[in-house]
């Protein structure tokens, strides 16, 4: 849902970086932007693994913008993690992320779709 939308970031300016953290790999659509686009692997235990998201320093962070029956069952905990790390937070226009978004806590994003 937000690929074309990174690939155009990252062709008209080369500044940003849209990093991945975790067990998710780089799109391999986005190899093609070398260290533009990059992985860290994060960490297993969970409370250095918030210490280091907050320390990428990222502004924002996209909690899971496909929207599938397995993305439907989750908890918004990434939202808040994302939250806590102090980054804007832009998150799937599913029913999961209406509490942790309102009140402009965070974007929730639509496909063209809808």
């Amino acid at each position: 849902m937000v690929l074309p939308v990174v690939e155009r970031l990252l062709e008209v300016m080369p500044a940003p970086r849209f990093e991945v953290f975790g067990t998710a790999p780089v799109p391999a659509d986005l190899e093609r932007f070398g260290t533009q686009a990059r992985h860290d692997p994060g960490v297993r235990d969970y409370q250095p693994c918030l210490a280091r998201l907050k320390a990428m320093g990222w502004l924002g962070g996209i909690a899971p913008p496909a929207d599938h029956p397995f993305n439907r069952c989750k908890a918004d905990i990434k939202s808040l993690e994302l939250s806590l790390a102090g980054m804007a937070v832009v998150a799937s226009d599913l029913p999961v992320y209406h509490r942790a978004c309102a009140s402009g806590a965070g974007l929730l994003a639509a496909t063209d779709e809808d």
